[in-house]
This record gives C-alpha cells, structure tokens and sequence, in this order.
C-alpha cells in the first residue's frame, strides 16, 4: 500500500514493503524505516526543505501509528 507517488502533487514516493518496514523515495535515494512516526518526522524536514508531500500522506500515515 503506498501512502504517496511521485506525481504532481508530491516529490517522493512511500509506502509499506512486504518485508514488514516503511520505504520513502526521495531525494535521488531510498529510506527505510520501521515505524509510521519515522515516516513522518523524515516527510515533515523533507517538507520544510521545499519537497511536495501531500497532506494525505501523513493523515495515512497517522492512521497507521499504534
């Protein structure tokens, strides 16, 4: 399940691998990490640093946080 694409709307692509962790692309590269509250605070300084994330992604992600 993906909470965001690359499109025109958001600069990164992140979602939930089979493997059991969180992937975003961003930035050329690729971030692993292990809860949806990582996610986010890496979503929030890609955003500061004038990235697209839309909101959607992190209402998602929200959700998805125990």
């Amino acid at each position: 399940m993906s909470f965001c694409r690359l499109g025109a709307d958001s600069d990164v692509y992140c979602y939930y691998h089979i493997a059991g962790y969180y992937e975003v692309w961003a930035q050329g590269g690729e971030h692993q990490f292990q809860t949806a509250q990582e996610v986010i605070h890496f979503l929030e300084k890609l955003r500061e640093n004038g990235e697209k994330v839309p909101d959607y992604a992190f209402e998602q992600l929200r959700e998805a946080t125990p």
